[in-house]
C-alpha cells in the first residue's frame, strides 16, 4: 500500500479556503509553532487587545410550525 501525504498549506485551503502564501512575494508559508496551551493563546489575545474569552452561545430557534399558524413564515 502506498502513502500519501498533504502538506497542511494543502489542507488549510481544502478545508478552510485558507490561501497559505505570501501576498507580497508569492512564496508558500511556513509553519513555525503550534500555540496549544490555553494560557499562551490568552496571553497573545490580550497583548493583540482581542477578546480572550468565547462568545456567548445563544439557544437555537424552534423549528418553523407546521400548521401555518403563529410564526408560519419563519424566513420573514
Amino acid at each position: 500500500m502506498r502513502s500519501f501525504h498533504i502538506s497542511w498549506g494543502q489542507l488549510l485551503k481544502r478545508t478552510f479556503e485558507i490561501d497559505t502564501v505570501c501576498p507580497r512575494c508569492k512564496t508558500p508559508l511556513r509553519l513555525i509553532a503550534m500555540i496549544e496551551t490555553e494560557d499562551t493563546i490568552k496571553k497573545i489575545l490580550s497583548a493583540m487587545g482581542l477578546p480572550t474569552c468565547a462568545p456567548k452561545l445563544w439557544p437555537a430557534r424552534p423549528p418553523p410550525s407546521q400548521s401555518g399558524g403563529e410564526g408560519g413564515d419563519w424566513l420573514n
